[in-house]
């Protein structure tokens, strides 16, 4: 009855929607007319708007949206906002269900729910291979599956088209290092816009502001008569020709290091760009340490913790088997200490770098409390207004916490499920496709 009401007919042409068949909580939504701003807007079925989305006028003189955040089997109410010589009016309104999740695809389990707000995007490792996009709510609303069974997903990025999200498909510890993997642009509504080759490529991945992609990949060289196994940066610039930045081999003598089992010796894992310094960050889980890397040489510039640091850690402790992590701005970085032993609790932990004086010092640290120990993984958020967002991957569990280091958020995924890396926004603004 509320949502009928909510739909009273306006006067003004109601929009146009389609529900994707590929992602059915996607909806597309198409308005005609003369307008200066138009924005569509989703009602539950109490009235209230839940939702609202920027619309793109195309050649054609159509409006079009694309939706984002919509829960699976749920009835909206959809209208359009639309301004005309200042003054806004709305549309009539039109009913939509989306459709149901995969039966392989079940919402996480929220445990502590005091600030319910943003979505995030991560990879779930189970018996389907899925990008998926989840509410604070812990609904999943948003999946692809993956079309490489070898392959994992590592890290899905929101592109920077507004369009799209892209998705590593990456090789897994002990993976063949010469695999063909690829990195996938695909729409919001599910249809593959672009297929990227990444040869070996594991972990972890960036898109540039100029459109270039720069993944981490494997790279074998024969030393000694011993194959070993080392990681490098490739880059593909919009053209699509590839380059190697950087190769750990250069770097580091690696027969000082011992042979490991199903891994690289230094094994990168995390990858970030800094478009400032234009310098690729890179988190090497073996040696608790996190190196820049100058885009345009390909020079190792900067080592930060660990053996051969370029600062002296006055206070706290090195990290150990780090993987994700943030700068929060340049001197404080934000990680994921997953820890080498089994019977350690894995840890979220800051550090401060005074590069002058050449000294760090943690200056926070939160360990587990639920004593949860990281195999592999793990990543970390820092969002606006100090709260810290910890996703412990293998253990199938994210958990959001306040400045002062108090639980406000938690969901865990059913047993048999993993997460990857990790992304989070506030934000559901979409542009439809071209």
């Amino acid at each position: 009855m509320m949502l009928a009401a909510a739909c009273t007919a306006t006067g003004i042409d109601a929009p146009d929607l389609t529900l994707s068949r590929k992602v059915p909580t996607v909806v597309k939504a198409a308005w005609r007319g003369e307008a200066e701003g138009v924005t569509l807007v989703a009602l539950d079925d109490e009235g209230t708007e839940v939702l609202r989305w920027p619309t793109e006028l195309g050649d054609d003189g159509t409006w079009r949206a694309v939706t984002l955040g919509l829960r699976p089997a749920t009835r909206y109410c959809f209208r359009m906002e639309v301004v005309i010589e200042g003054e806004t009016d709305t549309t009539g309104c039109v009913e939509q269900s989306t459709g149901d999740l995969p039966d392989t695809l079940e919402p996480l389990v929220v445990e502590e729910n005091t600030r319910n707000s943003g979505l995030f995007t991560t990879g779930t490792i189970a018996s389907t291979a899925r990008a998926a996009i989840y509410d604070a709510g812990g609904v999943p609303v948003w999946w692809w599956a993956m079309p490489d069974p070898a392959a994992i997903v590592t890290r899905v990025h929101r592109a920077l088209d507004g369009r799209s999200l892209l998705i590593n498909a990456a090789a897994g510890i002990g993976a063949d290092p010469g695999a063909d993997m690829h990195i996938y642009r695909v729409a919001y509504d599910g249809a593959v816009l672009e297929t990227v080759p990444t040869v070996g490529a594991h972990h972890d991945f960036v898109e540039l502001p100029d459109g270039s992609l720069a993944w981490l990949a494997y790279e074998e060289r024969l030393l000694d008569g011993v194959v070993r196994l080392g990681d490098v940066i490739v880059e593909r610039d919009p053209s699509g020709a590839t380059r190697q930045v950087w190769s750990a081999f250069d770097w580091f003598d690696f027969r000082d290091f011992k042979l490991e089992v199903n891994g690289s010796i230094v094994h990168a894992n995390v990858l970030q760009y800094d478009a400032a310094t234009d310098r690729y960050w890179v988190c090497l889980r073996n040696f608790g340490q996190y190196v820049a890397v100058d885009r345009a040489t390909g020079a190792l510039v900067e080592k930060l913790l660990g053996e051969g640091s370029d600062v002296q850690l006055a206070v706290g402790t090195q990290p150990s088997h780090p993987h994700g992590f943030r700068w929060i701005d340049e001197e404080t970085l934000l990680g994921m200490d997953n820890r080498e032993s089994s019977a350690e609790v894995s840890r979220l932990v800051k550090y401060e770098f005074d590069r002058e004086d050449g000294v760090a010092a943690e200056t926070w640290t939160f360990e587990s409390d639920q004593g949860l120990h990281l195999l592999g993984l793990g990543d970390v958020a820092a969002l606006p207004g100090g709260d810290v967002v910890a996703l412990w991957s293998t253990a199938g569990q994210i958990q959001r916490l306040d400045a002062d280091s108090n639980t406000v958020w938690r969901a865990t995924s059913g047993i048999g499920t993993a997460f990857s890396y990790l992304e989070w926004w506030e934000s559901p603004d979409t542009l439809p496709s071209p």
